[in-house]
């Protein structure tokens, strides 16, 4: 849940939600798979990681996490540009209903997920702080931080 990075510790979670061109009903099972699978490779260039997706027929629904350095609008510019040219290249009858070509809406909509934000940081407090301090004190290691 926590992670660490050079000398700091997060825990970044967000939802993505992207709507399909006109609310266009494109994302059947077979679709939404294929959208999954395409978040998923974009996301190993990103530092991301794929946690959970909810779909309906015109909108995805992404839950990742995220580092404090990942450039999320340039993640999700590349990801709406390469499942659209996939979608685009592997489903006639999808690049058939789209009028104007496109997939996605232009906007999207990104927000925090709600995580136990206190008991993380309790969490952060008891496991780093407390093992910094008996390092100094006792010259003792904690491994597990």
């Amino acid at each position: 849940m926590i992670k660490e990075y050079n000398h700091s510790a997060f825990a970044l979670h967000y939802e993505l939600v992207l709507v399909s061109k006109n609310k266009q009903r494109i994302f059947r099972k077979e679709i939404a798979e294929f959208c999954i699978d395409t978040f998923k490779k974009i996301a190993d260039n990103y530092q991301v990681k794929f946690l959970d997706v909810h779909y309906e027929e015109d909108h995805l629904h992404f839950k990742f996490e995220c580092y404090p350095t990942t450039n999320l609008s340039k993640f999700i510019n590349a990801f709406k540009s390469a499942s659209s040219r996939k979608i685009k290249n592997n489903y006639e009858d999808i690049r058939q209903m789209l009028s104007t070509g496109a997939v996605w809406e232009a906007q999207y909509f990104l927000m925090t997920v709600g995580i136990e934000s206190e008991d993380l940081v309790l969490h952060y407090l008891d496991k780093i702080i407390r093992c910094d301090e008996l390092h100094h004190q006792h010259k003792i290691d904690c491994d597990d931080k």
